[in-house]
């Protein structure tokens, strides 16, 4: 079966590598960013198409509404959110749910982990020969769920609620020096490098609901409330490269609390059921 969604990822694929090949040219930080959100949906739509494409169907009849609720065993899913910036996960995430087909207790087993990174590089020149600031940022941000919903079906209305067990990471690197300082007659560069490390961990509920838009996709919407437990590393430094001092230790912290939230809309997903 032909695939035309091929074409267009393959389109973007040539695309972000040719940008990626061309150093020169200066590229719209906006529209490279759309691109690859683009091609990451691209790329989930593609997996939609091939589970779709390998479904077969006993004596070529197709399940009703009511069945196709019931048939699949696996969802895949990823946030749609981070389209607009409103994610409350990282940028590039799945979600998985088990479902466990019980007619008892129906419910899924749910499995998510998603990463983010993001590099920022800049230069501002003032005018004089040396003067001028360079800035130099690094975003990483990683995280896992596994928790556990019981689900109620309405033919082609599912509603939900559960928990999830939450483990996250998150790192901000920087570093610039700032612009050409006076001391004793002479200009200094000042250097300035900062760590911010933050490590979450507890609990996560959820409730939610699910329309299934073909007997193999399907949207949903979910809400949240969470207690975390954080522990946040902050080390800054400033210093000199032409003094022997070591420099100022003027940015340093530990934290640790609790932080309780809750988040009227913070998934909405598109779905592929297999």
């Amino acid at each position: 079966m032909h695939n035309p969604l091929l074409s267009i990822t393959a389109y973007y694929v040539n695309n972000l590598r040719r940008i990626n090949r061309t150093t020169n040219n200066i590229i719209n930080p906006l529209k490279y960013l759309i691109m690859k959100k683009t091609l990451f949906l691209l790329l989930f739509f593609n997996l939609a198409f091939f589970s779709y494409s390998q479904t077969s169907y006993k004596s070529g009849r197709m399940a009703n509404s009511k069945d196709s609720l019931a048939r699949y065993r696996f969802e895949v899913g990823t946030d749609l959110l981070w389209l607009v910036d409103k994610n409350s996960l990282p940028g590039y995430c799945l979600q998985l749910k088990v479902n466990t087909n019980s007619k008892k207790h129906p419910g899924a087993f749910r499995f998510s982990f998603g990463v983010n990174l993001k590099t920022k590089d800049s230069t501002n020149v003032t005018g004089s020969i040396d003067d001028g600031e360079n800035y130099n940022s690094r975003t990483s941000t990683f995280y896992f769920r596994q928790g556990y919903q019981l689900t109620y079906s309405f033919n082609r209305l599912k509603l939900f609620w559960g928990a999830d067990l939450h483990l996250s990471y998150y790192q901000f690197f920087e570093d610039y020096y700032w612009r050409l300082i006076l001391m004793n007659n002479a200009y200094y560069k000042c250097y300035f490098t900062r760590t911010y490390t933050r490590l979450q961990v507890g609990f996560v509920g959820v409730v939610g609901a699910s329309y299934s838009i073909t007997h193999k996709m399907s949207i949903s919407f979910e809400s949240n409330c969470s207690i975390l437990y954080s522990m946040i590393k902050n080390r800054g430094h400033s210093y000199y490269k032409e003094f022997p001092y070591d420099g100022n230790r003027d940015d340093w912290y530990n934290s640790n609390n609790m932080i309780i939230s809750t988040i009227p809309i913070s998934t909405i997903s598109i779905n592929v059921n297999f």
